[in-house]
C-alpha cells in the first residue's frame, strides 16, 4: 500500500489555543542496526493505510481536537505535497496524517513504541467515530536501508539472467524480489530491492483484509508495535542484521 511522498511546509499552523503560531518539527530516527552494517529505519515508509471510502473535508483539527487526537495548545504542523497533487499531511503529536477519498494514511516520526502506540490510537478512533465508513483493508508498512549490504543479502539478488543480460548490453538499474508470505495466519509482502547505488532497502507490509471499520479497527488494536518487532525479528534471524538503540 502506499507510502508518504515528498511534503513541503506552509507558512500555516493550527492551535487549541487562541494565540496560533507555526510550528517546526524535530525528526528522529530512533532505532538502529548493527552486526558490523548500519541497517536504518527509513521513516517515510512507515506507514497504516486504511483504503476506503473516505470524506477528507471531516479531518480538520478542530474534528481532530473534539475527538481528543489534539490536546489543547498542541501545536498542528500542514505541508503539501511537492508536486501539488495528492492531499495535505497534517502533523500532531509526533505523528502525520494525509487522507483522500480513497485513503487514510498515518505515518510517524520516530520508529518508537511511543510514535507507534500513538498512530495505533489515532486510527482506531478514527475508525471507532467513523464506524459506517467502508474500509476495505488494513495495511501496516515498515522500511530499512542497508548502505553496505553484507555478502549475504546480496546474494538474495543474484539471478540467472544477469550475465545473459549483461552479454546484450543492458545493465540493471535496479534489481526487486518480492515474496507473499503467510506470517502465522497473517499476509507479509515482503520486499527487497537493491538499488543503484548499492544500497538495500527492506520493506514489510503486513496486510489485514477487512470488510468494515469495525473489522480494521479489530484487526489493529495492540498490534503496531508487535508487527514492527516481528519485522525486525524477520531482519535479525532470516538476515543476520541486529537491532541496536542508536
Amino acid at each position: 500500500m502506499g507510502n508518504c511522498g515528498v511534503f513541503r511546509p506552509v507558512s500555516f499552523s493550527w492551535r487549541a489555543s487562541p494565540s496560533p503560531r507555526r510550528c517546526a518539527i524535530d525528526v528522529s530516527t530512533g532505532l538502529g542496526w548493527r552486526r558490523g552494517y548500519a541497517l536504518t529505519p527509513r521513516l517515510e515508509g512507515w506507514t497504516l493505510v486504511l483504503p476506503g471510502f473516505w470524506n477528507p473535508r471531516i479531518f480538520s483539527p478542530a474534528w481532530l481536537q473534539a475527538r481528543g487526537l489534539i490536546e489543547q495548545g498542541q501545536q498542528v504542523a500542514l505541508a503539501l505535497p511537492v508536486t501539488a497533487i495528492g492531499p495535505p499531511q497534517l502533523s500532531f503529536g509526533g505523528v502525520s496524517l494525509r487522507v483522500d477519498s480513497q485513503k487514510l494514511i498515518l505515518g510517524t516520526e520516530s520508529p518508537e513504541d511511543d510514535r507507534l502506540q500513538r498512530m495505533e490510537q489515532v486510527a482506531t478512533t478514527v475508525l471507532a467515530q467513523l464506524s459506517h465508513t467502508p474500509v476495505g483493508a488494513l495495511g501496516v508498512n515498515f522500511q530499512w536501508a542497508e548502505q553496505n549490504p553484507p555478502q549475504s543479502v546480496l546474494a538474495c539478488f543474484d539471478t540467472a539472467d544477469a550475465g545473459d543480460l549483461a552479454d546484450a548490453g543492458l545493465q540493471i538499474r535496479e534489481t526487486s524480489v518480492t515474496r507473499q508470505l503467510d506470517d502465522d495466519g497473517r499476509m507479509l509482502n515482503l520486499t527487497l530491492k537493491l538499488e543503484a547505488d548499492g544500497q538495500a532497502i527492506f520493506d514489510f507490509n503486513f496486510h489485514f483484509a477487512t470488510n468494515s471499520a469495525d473489522a480494521a479497527r479489530e484487526a489493529l488494536a495492540g498490534r503496531l508495535v508487535m508487527l514492527r518487532d516481528r519485522a525486525k525479528n524477520i531482519l535479525e534471524t532470516v538476515y543476520e542484521l541486529e537491532a541496536v538503540a542508536q
